[in-house]
Parts: structure tokens; C-alpha cells; sequence
């Protein structure tokens, strides 16, 4: 062999050695996601305990011992996809076939409530779409149900969360006993010490107090003293009490973060459930004037704009505040 095929065979096998490399390279970096991915959903579906006491870390090795076929191929694609489903139906198959509820529930407590929640909301679904005669071809059909059913719900929470036009929001009166992960749960943002200042956590408090709801073992806030809560601030921004820039600036802060709380409560990204970006509400009326208006109350402009229409129709209908209000916070 002459040298110039020499050289030449010399760098074909550095390149064979590099590309084997390479390739060795790649499969343990996904390797390694994978296993990122799979103790990311180890804690949303409850682990065995080891002998410590502590949660089994789901893991690739973990997941080859296992003895059944399809728990393998959910958790894998679940693990590589950093997510139990895209969609809610696709979520609960994983959770229906690998999930521990008793565990879960111990281990994380938001996400189960979360799961528990949302597969009753589902159950209604699936017997609403079971009566709906447009969709009488697929009553014999389980799955297709549960994924027109899944779909369903998915649009009414987004869209109570984040549609004006919707005829529920999230302070509506069906949310005082049904359930959606969007809606601020006051009885955790009143244990925010950063709220302790905040002019909207005041008046939810206040009233809550007022009317013996104790915010500390209640699930949550009634639509009704919410409504009483808004009204108050009306009336003190009408008064002058509070500036209506403050006011919008609390609100909004306050249902920022109340959204950021309930993203990392219940963690229904897992669930194939967007994060939160908006609020709608319904604002209720004051006694003294028209119909309610909506509008998302984590966006200050919007807030600005529905306080200043309903404090002018306070100023231009009451323009001194009775000392007898139900509506002044002393």
C-alpha cells in the first residue's frame, strides 16, 4: 500500500471512529432526556415507596423491568414528550393504566385534586355527548365518546378562562361548586404575605370575615361575597378612599399571581392544558346601575377600562357614599 492510500484509509477510519462516536454521543444524550422525562412523570403518577420511605424515580431502567407491554410503550412515549398527554383523553389513558391514585394522592396532593376534579368533570361530558343525538354514531364507541367528551371540556375551561364573550367566567355562580384549575383560589392567596397590602385581597378578606366564611378551611370564596368584594372597591375609588391606578394595579397583580399559584398547585400542563394567561370575570353591577360587564382582570388596560364606566355610573348616580353602606370597609 502506497502512502497516499494509506493517509487515505487512516482518514476513512478516523471518520468511522468520530461517526461511531457521534452516534454514542447522541444515544446517551437521549438517553439521558428520557430519563429526565420519566421522573418528571414518575411524580404525577404515584410511585412505589422505597425502603426509606421516599417515591421509586421512574426511570428508563425502571420502566424495562416492568412486565406489561403497554404500561412500557404509555410511560415511554409519555416520558420522552415531558407530558402525559397532549390531550386531556390521551393524559387519563396514561394515568388509567399506570397510575397509583392512593400514592398520588400522597405524593402530590395539587395534581391529584387536579385529576380527581377533571375526571368527574369528564364523566359528565361523556354522558352529555351520549345523549346528544348529533352524536349518535359513536355511542357504541368508548373511546371516540371520551375523546369528543375530552375536547369538550377542554374548550369550556380555556374559554371561561379567557373568552369575553363566554356566558360563564370564572367568578360565575357554577363554579362555586364545579371545578376549573383557571379560577383563583382566594383561600390560598390570603396565606400570600405579599398580598397583605394588595386593595382586592383586603376586600376579599374582609368580607369573607364578614360573613363567617372562613377562608381558611373553605374550598373558596362564594361568587356571591366576590361580588360583594368588587363593589367595595367601586365605592372607595368612587369616593376617593382608593386611586384608581392603585386599584387597577392590585387587581391585576392579584390575579397574576393567583394564576402562577394555581399553575404550580395543580400543574395541568400535564394534563395538555395551557397556561393560564388571562382572567375573565363577570364584574358585577352596583346597585345603582346597569348590567355587568367582563373583562380580564390580569390585563390592567381592561380593568382600567370597566372601572372607570362603573365608578362615573357610581359618581353620576350616588355622588356621596351613604355611612351606612354594605359596601364601605372600614
Amino acid at each position: 500500500m502506497n502512502q497516499e492510500r494509506l493517509n487515505l484509509a487512516r482518514e476513512e477510519a478516523k471518520a468511522r471512529r468520530e461517526a461511531a462516536d457521534e452516534t454514542k454521543k447522541d444515544k446517551e444524550e437521549a438517553m439521558a432526556n428520557l430519563d429526565a422525562g420519566l421522573a418528571l412523570i414518575g411524580k404525577f403518577v404515584g410511585m412505589p415507596l422505597k425502603p426509606d420511605g421516599t417515591p421509586t424515580v421512574l426511570s428508563y431502567p425502571v420502566v424495562k423491568a416492568m412486565t406489561n407491554p403497554a404500561k412500557k410503550q404509555l410511560l415511554i412515549q409519555a416520558g420522552q414528550n415531558y407530558v402525559l398527554g397532549s390531550t386531556l383523553d390521551d393524559a387519563f389513558k396514561v394515568l388509567d393504566t399506570v397510575g397509583n391514585p392512593r400514592l398520588l394522592s400522597e405524593q402530590n396532593q395539587g395534581f391529584f385534586r387536579l385529576s380527581t376534579e377533571l375526571r368527574q368533570s369528564l364523566a359528565q361530558e361523556e354522558a352529555a355527548v351520549m345523549r346528544d343525538p348529533d352524536f349518535a354514531s359513536i355511542k357504541g364507541k368508548p373511546e371516540e365518546v371520551r375523546k369528543v367528551a375530552a375536547k369538550s371540556l377542554r374548550d369550556k375551561l380555556i374559554t371561561t378562562a379567557s373568552n369575553l364573550g363566554s356566558n360563564i367566567t370564572l367568578n360565575s355562580k357554577s363554579f362555586d361548586t364545579g371545578f376549573t384549575p383557571y379560577k383563583p383560589l382566594h383561600k390560598d392567596m390570603m396565606q400570600d404575605t405579599g398580598m397583605a397590602n394588595n386593595s382586592f385581597a383586603s376586600a376579599i378578606k374582609t368580607v369573607a370575615t364578614l360573613n363567617k366564611q372562613r377562608v381558611d378551611i373553605e374550598p373558596n370564596v362564594s361568587s356571591d361575597l366576590e361580588d360583594v368584594a368588587w363593589k367595595s372597591l367601586y365605592e372607595r375609588i368612587a369616593t376617593g378612599e382608593l386611586g384608581l391606578d392603585a386599584a387597577v394595579r392590585d387587581i391585576a397583580v392579584y390575579h397574576q399571581k393567583a394564576a402562577t399559584s394555581n399553575f404550580n398547585k395543580f400543574q395541568y400542563f400535564m394534563l395538555g392544558l395551557p397556561m393560564q394567561t388571562s382572567t375573565v370575570v363577570t364584574l358585577p353591577a352596583s346597585t345603582y346601575f346597569g348590567e355587568p360587564q367582563k373583562a380580564d382582570v390580569q390585563n390592567p388596560a381592561q380593568i382600567k377600562h370597566a372601572l372607570v364606566k362603573l365608578v362615573a355610573g357610581l359618581k353620576s348616580k350616588a355622588p356621596t357614599a351613604r355611612a351606612d353602606s354594605p359596601f364601605v370597609l372600614n
